[in-house]
């Protein structure tokens, strides 16, 4: 399962997400190359009926994962996937929501098609699977999506589904979390929920020719949720209510928010929730990857930790340059398949942390070397290889267990 957000931040769009995985479960991060365009979407022995445009792509998730809790694509397009629990069974044997998530950023160059894609590949194929390293029962995918044209938020269960527009902030945390605020649902779950006059044009759920009041989505394919997708449903909503003045802080408010303890929510005002869990929250989880996409304009980078506990570790960066992904730190291979692959996120694990909270404020300062390095590269004041020197040696000294002082 995955925690992810979105939220602008004057003209710059956020999109944070952290693998919440098996504590001993090594996170990836992964540079796939540009292909040819115009060839199907196929991996790992399965066809996925898109076309593949050929865009190089950054995918973040379990190291043994083909597909991806979320990545972007050299289009901008960005994506983060969560696992949710629906009255309306997940298939055991089905294709994993990591899975359609690559599988549309591939085939998508904007936001509206890599939503449309994602539901065509929801109605078609049959998603869900069952973890072979948490054991939980199949599940289906909610989805953030965003790319220059747009943001959406996207929720499925089996093949049902149901989006609508984002405008200024989101967060998936493991819980379904539309009401009536849906755009669009699928035709089944439309004559349920949402019926409409059929001899009448009904662009989306909100147009003239209903027939019946909407109900809620969420109420509809929830069931009976248990105890960790209430916990997962109080998570969400404890970072929906920090994204506002998250958006007036900008990257360095997005990293603190991916390194959160302790976060209050109405149900537990004074223990409150943790968006980077040691491991304990739940079923002896923790925050084994991060990744943080932020585009501004024709600029994009994509930060990651290569490593567990976001609190502990710094965000390295990717940067999109000329249609190329860059990277700026080399610590460890990102070629898919690469044996060496896990062996920073290992080293890394060795530094548990000692208590949480404990290092905010030496890693907020080591962070904000690592930014300007980066900005001084994305803005032309430094060449590449000046840059990753500085950056790498950065990475090093904070590593070995050097403060910012």
């Amino acid at each position: 399962m995955g925690v992810s957000f979105f939220f602008l931040s004057g003209d710059t769009r956020f999109l944070g997400s952290s693998s919440l995985r098996p504590a001993d479960e090594a996170s990836s991060l992964r540079l796939i190359p540009a292909r040819p365009a115009g060839e199907p979407v196929s991996f790992s022995g399965r066809d996925f009926s898109q076309t593949d445009q050929g865009l190089s792509m950054v995918l973040m998730g379990p190291a043994w994962m083909a597909g991806a809790e979320a990545g972007v694509n050299s289009a901008g397009v960005a994506i983060a996937q969560s696992s949710v629990y629906s009255r309306f069974k997940a298939a055991a044997d089905g294709v994993p929501g990591a899975d359609l998530l690559r599988a549309a950023l591939m085939a998508s160059a904007c936001a509206e098609e890599a939503r449309d894609a994602l539901i065509m590949l929801t109605e078609t194929m049959d998603q869900g699977w069952r973890d072979p390293y948490t054991r939980d029962k199949p599940s289906s995918s909610s989805y953030l999506i965003t790319a220059a044209d747009g943001s959406y938020l996207l929720e499925t269960a089996g093949r049902r589904w149901a989006w609508s527009n984002v405008a200024e902030r989101a967060a998936l945390s493991g819980a379904y979390t539309l009401g009536v605020d849906y755009k669009r649902v699928d035709a089944d779950t439309r004559k349920a929920i949402a019926p409409v006059n059929e001899r009448m044009a009904c662009l989306d759920e909100s147009d003239a020719g209903r027939i019946a009041e909407k109900e809620a989505w969420k109420r509809y394919v929830e069931g009976r949720p248990p105890m960790p997708v209430k916990k997962a449903e109080g998570l969400g909503k404890a970072i929906l209510s920090v994204l506002p003045s998250a958006a007036e802080g900008g990257r360095q408010a997005a990293f603190a928010l991916l390194r959160a303890h302790g976060l209050s929510t109405e149900d537990s005002p004074k223990r409150g929730v943790d968006v980077c869990p040691h491991v304990g929250w739940p079923q002896k989880t923790s925050a084994t990857g991060s990744l943080l996409v932020e585009r501004t304009g024709n600029r994009l980078i994509v930060w990651f930790t290569a490593a567990p506990w976001p609190c502990r570790n710094l965000y390295k960066p990717i940067v999109l340059t000329s249609g190329a992904f860059t990277p700026l730190w080399n610590g460890c291979p990102f070629d898919e398949g690469n044996a060496q692959a896990e062996d920073y996120w290992r080293s890394r694990k060795l530094h548990a942390p000692a208590e949480m909270n404990s290092e905010a404020l030496d890693v907020a300062k080591a962070q904000a070397e690592v930014n300007q390095i980066t900005d001084d590269y994305a803005e032309g004041r430094v060449e590449l290889e000046a840059a990753r020197i500085s950056l790498c040696a950065r990475v090093k000294r904070w590593d070995s267990g050097e403060s910012s002082d």
